[in-house]
């Protein structure tokens, strides 16, 4: 068996039309987790819409050397039995994250028009698959569903829920 492992992230370059550059400005390029909180509209906008995350934004934009956003998030999860408002602080960044990681994954299709990376290496893998007669198991950490998007249809393959 082959296993193939997508790391959180991984749709950060996944349009080959589009490679990451510095200072590129493509706003609807997925973002990377330490990017997840960036001052973009859209990211704006929805913190307009959870006000209740927006003490913890400024902390999530700027982590300390050293320091991921998990780690920092984590640390108010910590925090949360000694201050319950963070209870409901980080409710509001989860929802938040959904709307934003829905909203971009939407943006990014738009952009690269079903051009990816994703289809190409599933492509490869399903060809070498065929050939070997051996399985594979695909892992994935991405905060979004454009791997699963890119899923060839000849597989026949539907994925529609998560347990």
């Amino acid at each position: 068996m082959l296993l193939v492992v997508f790391g959180a992230g991984a749709s950060y370059d996944s349009a080959p039309s589009y490679p990451p550059e510095p200072g590129d400005g493509l706003i609807e390029r997925p973002p990377l987790a330490n990017q997840l909180f960036d001052d973009r509209p859209l990211f704006a906008e929805a913190l307009r819409s959870f006000p209740r995350c927006q003490p913890l934004v400024p902390r999530l934009r700027n982590p300390p050397t050293g320091r991921s956003v998990e780690e920092l998030l984590q640390e108010f999860q910590d925090q949360a039995h000694d201050y319950p408002e963070r209870y409901c602080q980080l409710a509001a960044v989860r929802y938040y994250l959904h709307h934003v990681l829905w909203q971009i994954g939407n943006r990014w299709k738009s952009t690269h028009k079903g051009i990816t990376n994703y289809k190409t290496l599933l492509d490869d893998l399903e060809r070498w698959r065929s050939q070997s007669g051996e399985k594979i198991c695909i892992v994935t950490f991405n905060y979004d569903t454009l791997l699963e998007l890119s899923i060839p249809p000849a597989l026949q393959l539907t994925i529609s829920d998560l347990p």
